[in-house]
């Protein structure tokens, strides 16, 4: 068979690294032919190896086909493969839009960065050992052996440093991931000879510079920073801010700060952000350090540039408490754990605890004194479950866990206010209520916006001491059971709320009035309000004499609230009574105007009987009116009809007492208060010639009463209604008038047998007077003469124009005084108000009083002590004992005359009396001035000038007093014995304060210093 042949232009091609060879065809009818054969020679001649004859007759089949220039590949070998290094796949490192400018400068000024390799060489040498013999005795044998140690060499590279990646990373961020690297494959050409593969002489491995942590085939960043980045290299320009994280440990008790100081140039967190982060965590508020404390530790890490790791809990010591409660009805168990650097918890501790539970007040926080006893029926299981719980879970404290409970008692039923005073009927309280809010002193009274009047619903009368109401008997309630088994008793019902105002007490479930008045209660939502308004209407009573000569008024003036007293009162009172006969209008009207000025008025005559006049006789007519106080200077002469005295009537030297009215004629008939007819008694012409028939004729008032030395007659003139002429009775001296069995006489001394109570009234005698017995609480005695009592004063008055001598002391509770226009002697002296113009002597002690004399003091005795209290003594004071060793304090005041300190004061209050009196003409003055003056506006100029004048002398007197209160008078304070700290000594205003104990001293004022001095006795 023929063989197939084609007719054209083949060329054999073989490319330049000789990795192909190809035949390209191009048919031409007029060129050569070209076999199968033809072309296997050809690649033969080419010293091209396997082209076989079945791949020559492919190509010829493909040749002969073509329309035109092909070409075909003969012969292939195979390329190498190229070595590839690590290659970076980097991150999206966005930069924060607060650090651009940052970043920026970074990179500008960051220096060439320094890159460095790794390799690893070993190291050959040798060594000396030591082995040991083969047997003991023999020395051991030294040989050198050869060793290696492969030792990392750091060298310097030069990579290309052009940038490729930038970009910003926080601490501990990944910043790429290296694909590895891949060696390089050898190839072949198409003659079989290898082709080496290209690359393989360089370091494949990424070069990491500074800041850079590689983590096998991961980048990250060792810290903030600005990240640049070539093709083979990165490295971290330091960039950080400044990071703080608040951790909380795991028991949950301590918070703790992680701050890393970061460039210089960023903002660094505030202490405060930081504490807030801790309380928003969930720290407790107070368990933190103080925002100075953290300023400070943050100021020195930042300036080391180190990291901070410091605890923020303030320290505390794990603890355990378990507290019973006061009523010891529960106990609880409170917990903390250790914070901060404090002492952790520990399970013994609360085991210890356990032991010995504490006794606490309520609202107790800290650890009380007390201890308990063991408690009883403890759930020790459970609490041992709680309590590990706890322990391991991050509850930093367990407060007031219930260990036990009791059985708390029950309450009984509450009490109630059993009222007892006698109310006024609702219609009565209607119209008093109305009159009193009306009244303008209502205003006035405690509290009234608390408790206003119209608010109350009830109203009484009330007397001091009355028993208001009470409260029911309490009803004790079901008992109950404490943690250590003991039975508590039932509680009581409650009280009801009750509030008391003016002079009302509540004391022991009783409610008492302490005064007269009006007793207003209120009840409003379970309140009860009481108060006792004062409130007395005004009374006149009307007393007539037994022989009805004589009608007498006594006045109680209104007081608080009550109705006012009037003339019109005292006159409705007279008539009632029936007096019709010599009423005296004047003498109502002042008996009215002394009780409404604070006088007591008690049997003030003013109405009187006409007296019979004996035929041919005489009349006797009284110029007395015993309704006056005890003692009272007595100006008032009575008509026609005065009686003679009462037993006790005092009166003064030179007041006229009676007189004898010689009237001669016929007989008269008297007439009575009451209108009815006295008839006139028999004629006195023949008088008994002896003394008893005088007396008896005198007593039947038909002839002038006998007298003594004490009482003086003074005659006068005949007159129309005394044709016989007029005898007048005067007391030649003060003391008691005594008109007894016809006889008239003026005792000037009185003595009492017994005590002086404040039942007996005001004694006041112008004379002597001796009290046999004490001077109860609340009396009052003034004498006109001295003063003699065998017992003791009390909380009373005693007044003396005279001496004052006591058997006993003076037991003054704050409220006694004493006082005496020359001296006082006395046992004693506590609590009480000591007055004196000449010395004052204390035979024993003198204990806190109120000392004012212009004599001395003496505290006689030999243990004679002056303890507290205040002394002006003009002439010093002289006393064993001077203060106590307890530091009582006493003040001492001598060397001046105090009585002129008291007209000092005097005058300075009456001198303010008159600033507001001139104060008040003045705004008198403008209202007359706007209402277009007059006549008014000249008087009230007038008395403005008067008062301006009168200040003027008042103001030299007071600076006369003054200059007189500065003289020195000659004192000293004498110490027999010891004077103690806490005596005060004053002298001119200089002052001198013990303190420290001395004995047996005298201390003095010394004009030339100025100085209180001490001199030993």
């Amino acid at each position: 068979m023929a063989q197939a042949v084609v007719k054209g232009v083949v060329a054999l091609t073989i490319d330049e690294l000789e990795l192909e060879a190809s035949l390209s065809f191009t048919p031409d009818p007029n060129g050569a032919e070209w076999s199968a054969e033809k072309l296997q020679r050809l690649a033969m001649d080419a010293r091209l190896s396997g082209f076989s004859q079945k791949r020559a007759e492919e190509i010829l089949a493909k040749f002969a086909r073509a329309k035109g220039p092909v070409k075909e590949l003969v012969a292939q070998g195979q390329a190498p493969e190229p070595a590839r290094p690590e290659e970076p796949e980097w991150a999206q490192l966005a930069v924060p839009p607060e650090l651009v400018v940052l970043v920026d400068a970074s990179l500008h000024e960051a220096a060439e960065p320094e890159l460095y390799r790794i390799r690893v060489e070993t190291i050959r040498s040798e060594k000396i050992v030591t082995k040991r013999a083969a047997l003991p005795f023999l020395p051991p044998k030294k040989e050198k052996v050869a060793v290696s140690e492969k030792r990392e060499v750091r060298e310097r590279t030069y990579p290309d440093l052009t940038l490729v990646k930038t970009g910003y990373a926080r601490k501990g961020e990944r910043l790429a991931i290296l694909a590895p690297a891949q060696a390089g494959k050898p190839g072949k050409n198409i003659y079989g000879r290898p082709l080496p593969p290209s690359g393989g002489d360089e370091d494949p491995a990424f070069i990491t510079g500074r800041g850079i942590d590689r983590r096998k085939n991961e980048l990250y960043a060792e810290y903030d920073g600005v990240l640049r980045a070539g093709t083979r290299w990165a490295e971290l320009i330091p960039l950080g801010a400044h990071v703080f994280s608040v951790n909380r440990s795991s028991d949950g008790a301590t918070y703790s700060l992680s701050y890393e100081p970061g460039d210089p140039r960023l903002p660094a967190p505030t202490p405060a952000a930081i504490l807030a982060e801790a309380l928003r965590l969930g720290a407790p508020e107070g368990s933190l350090i103080a925002e100075a404390e953290l300023a400070a530790m943050l100021a020195e890490a930042q300036a080391a540039r180190r990291a901070l790791c410091a605890p923020l809990s303030l320290d505390r010591d794990g603890h355990a408490e378990v507290r019973v409660s006061p009523d010891r009805l529960r106990a609880t168990l409170s917990v903390w754990k250790g914070r901060g650097r404090g002492a952790p918890l520990s399970l013994a501790a609360v085991s210890a605890a356990l032991k010995a539970p504490l006794l606490c007040e309520p609202g107790a926080n800290a650890a009380c004194a007390e201890a308990a006893p063991p408690l009883r029926g403890l759930e020790l299981e459970r609490i041992k479950r709680d309590i590990l719980e706890f322990y391991k879970s991050d509850r930093d404290v367990l407060l007031d866990y219930v260990l036990v409970e009791g059985k708390a008692p029950l309450r009984g039923k509450d009490r109630v206010v059993k009222l007892s005073a006698a109310f006024l009927p609702d219609e009565e309280v209607e119209r008093l209520r109305a009159r009193l809010c009306e009244h303008p002193d209502l205003a006035g009274l405690d509290r009234i916006d608390e408790f206003p009047l119209d608010e109350a619903v009830r109203l009484a009368f009330v007397k001091a001491g009355q028993r208001i109401g009470e409260l029911s008997a309490a009803s004790a309630g079901q008992p109950g059971l404490d943690i250590y088994g003991t039975e508590i008793p039932g509680i009581p019902g409650n009280d009801p709320d009750i509030k008391v105002y003016d002079a009302v007490e509540f004391a022991r479930g009783v409610l008492s009035a302490t005064r007269d008045g009006l007793l207003a209660f209120a009840e409003k939502d379970g309140h009860l309000r009481f108060r006792v308004i004062p409130y007395r209407d005004a009374a006149a009573e009307v007393e007539i004499a037994p022989d009805g000569m004589c009608a007498f008024l006594s006045l109680r003036p209104e007081e608080g609230l009550g109705a006012p007293l009037s003339v019109e009162l005292a006159l409705a009172a007279l008539q009632a009574k029936g007096v019709v006969q010599g009423l005296d209008a004047r003498a109502v009207v002042a008996a009215v105007a002394a009780a409404r000025a604070g006088e007591e008025v008690r049997r003030r005559p003013v109405a009187f009987g006409k007296s019979p006049v004996p035929a041919g006789g005489i009349r006797l007519v009284w110029l007395l009116a015993s309704s006056l106080p005890a003692g009272s200077p007595l100006a008032l002469r009575l008509g026609p009809g005065g009686q003679p005295p009462a037993r006790g009537f005092r009166v003064v030297a030179g007041q006229e007492l009676l007189r004898v009215e010689r009237a001669g004629g016929a007989g008269e008939e008297g007439r009575t208060v009451l209108g009815q007819a006295v008839m006139a008694p028999p004629s006195a012409d023949d008088d008994p010639a002896t003394d008893a028939g005088r007396a008896a004729a005198a007593a039947a008032g038909a002839a002038p009463p006998l007298h003594d030395a004490t009482i003086r007659v003074e005659e006068g003139p005949p007159s129309p209604e005394a044709p016989g002429g007029v005898s007048t009775f005067v007391a030649a001296t003060a003391g008691e008038l005594i008109f007894e069995g016809g006889r008239l006489a003026v005792r000037d001394r009185l003595s009492l047998p017994g005590d002086l109570s404040p039942e007996s009234g005001e004694l006041k005698f112008p004379g002597q007077v001796q009290v046999q017995g004490s001077v109860l609480a609340g009396a009052r005695l003034l004498a006109g003469g001295d003063v003699a009592i065998g017992g003791s004063v009390e909380a009373a008055l005693v007044s003396s124009e005279g001496l004052v001598a006591l058997g006993g002391g003076v037991k003054g509770a704050k409220r006694g005084t004493v006082r005496a226009r020359r001296s006082i002697d006395a046992a004693f002296a506590e609590q009480a108000l000591l007055l004196a113009v000449e010395d004052i002597r204390v035979r024993t002690s003198c204990v806190l009083c109120n000392v004012k004399t212009n004599g001395r003091l003496l505290v006689a005795g030999d243990k004679g002590a002056l303890v507290g209290g205040i002394v002006r003594a003009r002439r010093g004071v002289e006393a064993a004992q001077i203060g106590s060793e307890q530091g009582v304090k006493t003040e001492i005041s001598f060397g001046q005359d105090y009585l002129i300190a008291d007209m000092i004061d005097a005058e300075t209050r009456e001198i303010e009396r008159l600033k507001t009196l001139v104060l008040e003409a003045d705004r008198a003055m403008a209202g007359l001035e706007r209402a277009g003056g007059g006549s008014g506006l000249d008087r009230v100029r007038q008395d403005k000038v008067k008062l301006i004048k009168l200040i003027e002398k008042r103001s030299i007197r007071l600076f006369d007093l003054r200059e007189k209160f500065e003289a020195h008078h000659p004192s000293e304070v004498r110490v027999r014995g010891t004077i103690y700290p806490g005596v005060i000594l004053e002298s001119h205003n200089r002052f001198l304060e013990v303190r420290s104990r001395k004995s047996r001293v005298a201390f003095s004022f010394d004009p030339s210093t100025g100085r209180i001095v001490e001199r030993p006795l």
